[in-house]
């Protein structure tokens, strides 16, 4: 019986190794030229959504920070755009919506009705088209938007 197990096991692992193989040596890829390959390589090296990592910013009432506010700013763009190409925009871009976004949420008008407001978006979509170009993005949309209490865990 032990025996047997024995050789159950290694019947998986040599299948297993077999599977492997076949995957990443014998199985066809497609050809460079190809237009399957360029369509691949366009989908991994360009894309139409840029998601910015989260931000956390104070929020400051009568001169003391009252709470903080983390938010991911993810942007649409009109057109798929190079990953090297955005690599350039990504600091500059961060910049402006933390600057942006510093501005909207010390207004007491937004910390009273809400830190995802239309005129948050719109003002933040103006700024990245500033970094972008004009006509350069669809929309800005707020994700991941996390309020914590100043001393609170």
């Amino acid at each position: 019986m032990k025996k047997l197990a024995i050789l159950l096991v290694l019947l998986v692992l040599l299948g297993g190794a077999g599977g492997a193989g076949w995957w990443f040596f014998l199985r066809e890829q497609p050809e460079a030229g190809s237009a399957e390959a360029v369509e691949e390589e366009s989908l991994i090296r360009a894309t139409r959504v840029l998601r910015l990592d989260p931000i956390i910013l104070p929020v400051i009432r009568e001169g003391q920070v009252m709470l903080h506010v983390t938010v991911v700013v993810v942007i649409e763009l009109v057109k798929a755009v190079p990953l090297t190409e955005l690599r350039v925009f990504s600091q500059p871009l961060r910049d402006t919506m933390l600057s942006e976004l510093h501005g909207m949420y010390a207004i007491r008008y937004v910390q009273e009705r809400g830190y995802d407001l239309p005129m948050v978006r719109e003002r933040l979509s103006q700024a990245a088209e500033r970094v972008l170009g004009a006509g350069s993005v669809i929309r800005v949309t707020l994700e991941d938007l996390n309020k914590r209490a100043l001393g609170t865990g």
